[in-house]
């Protein structure tokens, strides 16, 4: 998006009106009123069934319908007085909604409810103590008045997450319940945020409902100081028309210059097709196995050629078909989709993988769902491929989309190499040259001393490739001691009914990569040598390795029978302190698959002179000169060296201009107590330079 038009939108959000939540849409009166209700039930009975009542309160009726909701009041373990009670609250607003009495609705359909949801109970998602956790909360909150108050509770209540819950689930119940104080943050909000950055709206990790009182806070404060509304929902609907915008604009794009999430959509727009569940035992075949874009053959009968149950099935299918690709281990669940790419021959069908599924979907969770309880593959098991009914499939995929969102048709802030170099301090040569080592060995580590921007660099040199902010292709780590291939890769973690195989965050990420095989992606390590490099990667060592990347090089993991490859398309940036003397030196078999680039001090460089002349005026003078003289003392210790020298960006501050009061206090309380700890044994020279800092 073009910087004109984000100021614009920016501009436009700014001196929007206020929405007045009764008069827009009956959900905020139905949250209330069933918290109210939940407030005069014991709350040792509050269950699942509870939380499924409150979240599809906020839900729009187009999901589920009326007699869902209906039903579900019925379910829940409210007093029968409080059942009756709500049930004539929920039909009068219904019955408002249908004299299109509310905001939210046109002349033509009426709905309840502003928002859409990927699943249909938080049975098999959640369990009694988080249902009761999450409504606690609501009702601890229902009648406070105070912003920071309420802030305070729900970051206490939520600072360990919600089994079950994430952000948007959570944060549609909380909106609807005080809809000045919780912003919606949703896929829409998330998508839009770039256009906040320049109010200092910055999310950390926006989907998580551990952050998200953290991301409301910034929300906040940005309205507070710079908004006319009150009530989140117009920022909410802002951000959906600005998607519809996105949309509009990328479906003017030609066919040959959509990008490639955008193909991928389109490929299966056809209509009259038929819906399968095709199971795999990876045993034999695995849907892993297969590249993105990939067909193979499915032969209707056996290896003892006998024909497979259900044999019409195979009959039916049909060019085009979607497919939902299921397998048997190590976990019972939904791994990828697909579609028919040829008919039956009378002896087989053909199957090309569109998706791999980076939060498998699975079996305990879709067999609790009331919807699906007729599904074929339910009803007996026995068999390979398994009709599925259009609504079965929708809610299915209702439920991946939940889990495993789609890029959206959006664009990300331009980034070029001109940007880089205005924010980054290093000469252009440096920068050609990492980037080149990076294309070459696919994996670089940033070394240097503590303050030269090494993870600040290491994101933005992935922007630089990518020629636009795109996090979506980002994703950071820090390794420490205790960090795990568990972790890192795959694991079994112990839940209620035991253990349950848990996928790490290296692994998901390299799922996401092979969906989009055609775009780069960057995994940033920070702190790369405070982990236990061979017992973190395990069997990866090997295939980080530049040339041992893709299918043909595949392996099978420890706690899996699936082969698992690092796709070709992942890059790895490693950070690495060289003043930190509490690790040893990183070993042979890591350091021979990195190339290592040194981050050396900016003082010298003539951008950054630009930069801190520009706030600090002539003091910009006296700090390099003294940064210099510090410096070049620290290099020529015989027990320190170059890798201990200080680094620029500690005056790199987020204030419009450096102040005397702000030098001395960085000199005091963050590189007088790293002199300390580097002359730990000689108190003297630490004085020594404290007044050489501190006095001109």
């Amino acid at each position: 998006m073009n910087r004109d038009l984000s100021y614009k939108i920016l501009q436009d959000i700014m001196t929007m009106d206020d929405v007045i939540p009764d008069e827009h849409d009956g959900s905020y009166e139905l949250v209330r009123e069933t918290v109210e209700s939940l407030s005069n039930t014991d709350l040792h009975r509050i269950d699942i069934p509870d939380l499924d009542m409150l979240y599809f309160m906020a839900v729009g009726t187009w999901k589920g319908g009326v007699e869902f909701r209906l039903k579900k009041i019925e379910e829940s373990n409210l007093p029968i007085e409080e059942k009756i009670r709500l049930k004539s609250i929920f039909n009068n607003v219904v019955e408002k909604a249908k004299d299109h009495l509310y905001e939210n609705s046109d002349k033509h359909t009426w709905s309840v409810g502003m928002f859409g949801t990927g699943f249909y109970t938080f049975n098999g998602k959640s369990d009694k103590q988080n249902a009761q956790k999450f409504i606690s909360l609501c009702i601890r909150i229902k009648d406070l008045d105070d912003d920071e108050e309420i802030f305070n509770i729900a970051e206490e209540t939520l600072k360990n997450g919600i089994k079950g819950m994430q952000a948007a689930s959570a944060s549609i119940v909380l909106h609807c319940l005080k809809p000045n104080v919780f912003p919606i943050i949703n896929n829409a909000m998330i998508e839009a945020a770039v256009l906040l950055e320049s109010e200092d709206v910055i999310f950390n990790r926006p989907n998580q409902l551990t952050t998200y009182i953290e991301n409301s806070r910034k929300i906040k404060k940005f309205r507070d100081e710079k908004c006319k509304f009150k009530n989140y929902r117009a920022l909410d609907m802002k951000f959906w028309e600005v998607g519809k915008l996105e949309e509009e604009k990328y479906a003017e794009i030609k066919e040959e210059e959509k990008p490639y999430e955008m193909k991928k959509e389109t490929k299966n727009m056809v209509n009259n097709i038929n819906y399968w569940w095709l199971n795999a035992n990876p045993k034999i075949w695995s849907f892993n196995d297969i590249e993105l874009g990939e067909s193979i053959s499915y032969t209707s009968r056996n290896e003892r050629g006998n024909k497979r149950r259900i044999y019409k099935n195979f009959e039916d299918v049909k060019k085009g078909d979607i497919v939902i690709g299921y397998e048997s281990t190590p976990v019972k669940a939904i791994v990828a989709i697909g579609h028919i790419s040829g008919e039956y021959d009378g002896e087989r069908i053909w199957i090309e993988k569109d998706e791999n599924l980076i939060e498998p979907l699975e079996y305990s969770y879709l067999n609790s769902i009331e919807e699906l309880k007729n599904m074929e593959f339910f009803q007996n098991p026995q068999g390979s491929l398994f009709k599925l009914t259009e609504e079965e499939y929708e809610i299915i995929m209702d439920i991946i989309r939940e889990q495993n969102p789609t890029i959206g048709a959006k664009t990300n802030e331009t980034y070029t190499k001109e940007d880089f170099l205005e924010e980054v301090f290093i000469e252009e040569e440096q920068y050609e040259n990492i980037i080149n080592l990076l294309k070459y060995k696919k994996n670089i580590i940033l070394q240097g001393p503590p303050g030269v921007g090494k993870t600040f660099v290491a994101k933005r040199i992935a922007y630089s490739i990518m020629g636009e902010k795109d996090d979506s292709r980002i994703e950071m780590v820090q390794f420490h001691q205790n960090y795990t291939y568990e972790d890192f890769i795959m694991g079994y973690r112990p839940v209620e009914e035991g253990f349950k195989l848990k996928y790490g965050i290296f692994y998901q990420f390299c799922k996401r990569a092979l969906n989009d095989p055609h775009r780069s992606y960057y995994f940033i390590i920070d702190e790369i040598n405070r982990g236990n490099i061979s017992k973190i990667f395990g069997e990866l060592m090997m295939l980080i390795e530049s040339d041992k990347r893709g299918s043909d090089y595949a392996i099978p993991l420890t706690y899996s029978e699936n082969k698992f490859y690092i796709p070709e398309n992942i890059y790895i940036i490693g950070t690495m302190n060289t003043a930190d003397r509490s690790l040893a030196m990183i070993d042979y078999a890591l350091r021979r698959r990195f190339c290592f680039v040194d981050m050396e001090p900016a003082f010298d460089n003539l951008n950054f002179k630009g930069y801190l002349e520009n706030k600090s005026g002539d003091l910009s003078n006296i700090i390099i000169d003294k940064m210099n003289r510090l410096n070049k003392a620290i290099e020529n210790d015989i027990s320190l060296g170059r890798g201990f020298r200080i680094g620029h960006s500690y005056f790199c501050i987020d204030k419009e201009t450096i102040t005397e009061e702000d030098y001395n206090n960085i000199i005091k309380y963050e590189i007088i107590p790293l002199l300390s700890e580097y002359w730990f044994d000689d108190f003297d020279k630490v004085i020594e330079w404290k007044t050489e800092l501190l006095e001109w």
